[in-house]
């Protein structure tokens, strides 16, 4: 079906049974961790439908407090405030694109597009929240330099993990983010 997630439409007459098998091939073992749910015709738009628009409310929530603080960026060019906002936008797309709302509207005909910039939306969110904790709560001031700069190390092997993805290494990209990611929160 036409829709932003894996749908596909089982016709099975009443009182019938039938065996279905599906085969999914993927060359970074993400179907693996793919949940597999059966709805009649009603239930499912039923349920599309009210999960459409609560994300849709969380999207637009999210969207006005961007723009609010893009709005306080641009009046008092404070760097904390700029990179709260590339943190707001880069979960904003992270969310869209990892529910197929981007791949639905905006890049329909490019799947390797949707799976990079999931990927790259997903590391760029993280990283530029933690350099935004960095910066708002003055790390620099209360750590010593060789810290600051194994963050700053640490923020740059998480950005490299945005590398593999644009080549369809995808969960080469997954190990390499998780690990500097991990970094960084220890």
């Amino acid at each position: 079906l036409a829709h932003r997630a894996l749908t596909l439409p089982l016709w099975v007459p009443a009182g019938e049974t039938r065996e279905i098998y599906l085969r999914l091939d993927s060359h970074d073992g993400l179907f693996a961790m793919m949940p597999l749910r059966l709805y009649d015709l009603s239930s499912f738009f039923a349920a599309s439908t009210r999960e459409g628009l609560l994300l849709s409310l969380f999207h637009g929530g999210l969207v006005s407090l961007a723009v609010f603080n893009l709005l306080l960026f641009i009046s008092t060019r404070q760097t904390q405030i700029g990179l709260y906002v590339l943190h707001l936008l880069a979960f904003l797309l992270a969310g869209a694109s990892f529910r197929g709302f981007t791949f639905q509207y905006l890049w329909p005909g490019s799947p390797a597009f949707h799976n990079m910039v999931t990927v790259s939306s997903v590391i760029l969110a993280f990283v530029s929240g933690s350099v935004f904790v960095m910066r708002y709560v003055r790390l620099h001031r209360y750590v010593s330099r060789i810290t600051r700069d194994g963050l700053h190390g640490l923020i740059l092997l998480s950005l490299a993990g945005m590398v593999p993805a644009a080549f369809g290494h995808y969960l080469t990209t997954v190990i390499w983010t998780l690990v500097g990611l991990f970094l960084i929160v220890v």
